[in-house]
């Protein structure tokens, strides 16, 4: 007993730091994950999550896909027991579904404990803190999946029922092996890295901000959050940076920032030898994302075979937008949007209807961005081979894709999928030459066309930092943000006419399209706060201390430096 007082005391006080968790209100929240192949664990599984219990409930569920209607029983989970324990339930073809409980008063409320099942076939164990609680022999051929039921965190769900937690959750794990009380003892106060053997779903609810948690497994089954909110707590265990889509940050909208001392040179990208050297920033009163550099030559990125899982999107607007069939000939938008020698930034918003051959997003020339069997590519003339995504894109979803070229060297050339880093890191040389402009598809590359939706196309003329994508990537642009050369929103509802709508007036043109109206992952109506957040292309300090102004309400325009305007 002694020995399990010291491994509580442990658990509770050596790592404990302030960090995001999710928390649940016990009455209608859930994260859902829906039915996945990875989730139907034959036989052997480990079932582990960290919680903070706010009041009791029996069958309230913290992780689970069980379905109990009495006369139809499948699935597994971690439940709260009502006497202030857990039940590890399970349902097996030799008998009727389990529910093994940690025993009363072995969980305190308020307080943070570890919680682990497992099964190996033949028995079914229940650990809290790295404890043993309770054991029971159920011999079975393999667990039950009939019929199959959503995964849910924070609820337990079927047909007949739902009961709901109330508390925090962080770090669940899902394993397809029997973990040992030392292999749980070894890691339940530590962060892993996704990779670990026998790990099918690893979901450490730390993103802080958005409505998607994130499996950080090359699985990629990522959770669907519903009315459950973010929340600092000192949770017991190491620490790490959260992993999920950052939000652009942003500056208090009832503070209207002092004078920058600043001189304007600094926000004033000079050209030098037909480069950039210095990417734009962000107008000065406006507080920058972190930066994660991209255009740095120093890779950001760690190995391929650890890359971090892409994150979805969320739909938020709903427009009219171009469909691209497998008849078009692609759009033809002008000539000279990537600089010779030069650096630049590629981004659009990509729906593919299919995963299968080289579809073109853009092309100019020889240089192709591109899909080719679900990986997103690059390449220009002179590069012996592309460089190219080291994970695949389905088809049927929103991605927003990027290429930032920043140098000739290993690793200056960059490819974000949703934000994410993603590439094989090779060099890619620059572009020497010119030719037509193509979206959705080359005319004289051979079926090459692009099949599915296209939003959204923007070429900048240097190598943006991955927090300046972030911080207008969910937002239309106005066509005069600064660096900005061609930008095509691909929003005109019906034609066959494109519009550039920087002062380039780069027009495409094009045939056999069609527009639908589809949820999109943009945000169409802003808030105040964000039309001041997003670039406007009125880059100088009066026009965003007169803005700020207005928001405050105040009776007289403070006073402002003199600012620059780049076209």
């Amino acid at each position: 007993m002694a020995k399990s007082k010291k491994r509580q005391e442990e658990t509770s006080s050596s790592t404990k730091s302030l960090q995001p968790v999710l928390v649940f209100d016990g009455q209608d929240d859930a994260v859902n994950l829906g039915k996945k192949p990875a989730f139907k664990i034959e036989k052997e599984i480990t079932l582990e999550a960290w919680i903070c219990v706010t009041s009791q409930k029996a069958y309230a569920g913290i992780v689970s896909n069980i379905y109990d209607t009495g006369s139809t029983e499948s699935g597994y989970g971690l439940l709260l027991d009502g006497t202030s324990g857990i039940y590890f339930g399970l349902k097996v073809p030799s008998t009727v579904i389990q529910y093994l409980s940690s025993g009363a008063n072995t969980i305190i409320l308020n307080q943070w404990h570890h919680i682990a099942g497992t099964y190996d076939g033949q028995e079914m164990k229940l650990y809290v803190d790295g404890i043993e609680k309770a054991k029971k022999a159920i011999a079975g051929n393999n667990i039950n999946y009939n019929p199959e039921n959503d995964l849910l965190f924070g609820m337990y769900k079927d047909n007949d029922e739902f009961h709901a937690f109330a508390g925090k959750i962080a770090e669940i794990r899902l394993w397809k092996i029997t973990r040992t009380q030392q292999e749980i003892q070894d890691n339940l106060s530590q962060r892993l890295a996704g990779n670990e053997s026998g790990l099918v779903g690893y979901w450490p609810l730390n993103e802080g901000s958005n409505n998607i948690t994130h499996d950080r497994t090359s699985n990629s089954n990522h959770g669907t959050i519903t009315g459950a909110s973010w929340a600092q707590s000192d949770l017991p265990i190491a620490q790490e940076q959260p992993q999920g889509l950052s939000e652009p940050a942003t500056a208090p909208p009832n503070v209207a920032p002092s004078p920058s001392t600043t001189p304007d040179e600094q926000f004033i990208p000079v050209e030098s030898s037909g480069e950039l050297s210095e990417p734009a920033t962000a107008p000065p009163n406006v507080a920058p994302t972190p930066q994660r550099s991209v255009a740095s030559g120093t890779p950001t990125t760690p190995n391929p075979e650890t890359a971090q899982p892409i994150p979805p999107v969320a739909l938020q607007g709903r427009q009219m937008v171009l469909v691209l069939d497998d008849k078009h000939q692609g759009i033809s938008a002008g000539s000279g949007a990537l600089k010779l020698q030069g650096n630049f930034t590629i981004e659009a918003w990509v729906y593919p209807a299919t995963d299968t051959g080289k579809q073109v997003i853009f092309a100019e020339g020889e240089t192709l961005f591109y899909l080719e069997g679900g990986k997103l590519k690059f390449q220009t003339p002179l590069a012996t081979e592309a460089i190219a995504s080291t994970q695949t894109i389905g088809p049927k979803s929103w991605y927003h894709v990027a290429v930032i070229r920043a140098g000739s060297r290993p690793g200056a050339t960059k490819l974000y999928i949703n934000g994410v880093h993603n590439d094989n890191q090779i060099a890619i040389p620059a572009v020497v030459s010119s030719g037509n402009t193509y979206l959705g598809g080359h005319p004289e590359v051979p079926e090459s066309r692009f099949q599915g939706k296209l939003l959204e196309v923007r070429v900048w003329r240097y190598g943006r930092s991955l927090s300046e994508i972030e911080a207008n990537w969910l937002y239309p642009l106005t066509g005069r943000e600064l660096g900005l050369v061609r930008y095509w929103p691909l929003d005109e509802k019906l034609g066959t006419t494109l519009y550039d709508k920087t002062t380039n007036q780069a027009v495409g043109t094009f045939s056999d399209a069609v527009w639908e109206e589809v949820k999109i992952p943009l945000k169409l109506k802003l808030d105040p706060q964000e039309v001041l957040v997003r670039s406007t292309g009125l880059e100088d300090y009066g026009y965003w201390f007169r803005e700020i102004a207005k928001q405050q309400k105040t009776e007289a325009d403070p006073p402002f430096r003199r600012g620059r305007i780049w076209a």
